[in-house]
């Protein structure tokens, strides 16, 4: 029963799918290019949050998407997690949305704006992504791994944190 629980939500509770769907869109409003949008309780990365009683009759906290797909489509297979084609995390139209592997989902993923590795795009060189290896060096961290450090951003870092500094002491 310890492994149930801690597994995604892969089916509704037989019956259950008719309530849930007038739940979702009692919660909903028409948003741009077609999407319909949560309007209730959102995650901390802004995806709708709504409870639903699982396959064994448990009541559980998933996401708007995903309910939506298990009252249309019913059974989701294996660790498929669901994709939005049209990258509104709020959106729970089941026509933007499409079952993939987590491999493909973060294949097709925008990292963009994320720091870090993971806001590189595939193949790009190693070094900052403003002046790539122009003037810097590999650090070594405390906890073994090493990452490359650009000088120049460092010394316009510390510029910014010294003067933000100073005028708090005046």
């Amino acid at each position: 029963m310890a492994n149930q629980e801690q597994r995604r939500v892969q089916e509704l509770y037989p019956g259950y799918a008719p309530n849930l769907l007038s739940r979702l869109s009692h919660r909903s409003q028409e948003g741009e290019d077609g999407c319909i949008e949560w309007t209730g309780a959102l995650d901390r990365w802004g995806y709708g949050k709504i409870k639903v009683k699982d396959e064994f009759g448990k009541i559980r906290i998933i996401g708007s998407h995903r309910a939506a797909w298990l009252a249309t489509h019913g059974r989701i297979e294996g660790d498929l997690v669901i994709d939005h084609l049209c990258r509104n995390r709020k959106c729970f139209n089941v026509e933007h949305l499409r079952l993939v592997t987590n491999a493909v989902n973060l294949l097709v993923s925008d990292h963009s704006n994320k720091k870090g590795r993971s806001g590189r795009k595939r193949g790009a060189k190693t070094g900052c992504s403003k002046h790539g290896l122009e003037d810097g060096r590999w650090y070594s961290q405390k906890n073994g791994y090493e990452r490359w450090e650009c000088r120049i951003c460092n010394r316009e870092r510390l510029r910014r944190f010294y003067a933000k500094r100073k005028s708090e002491n005046q």
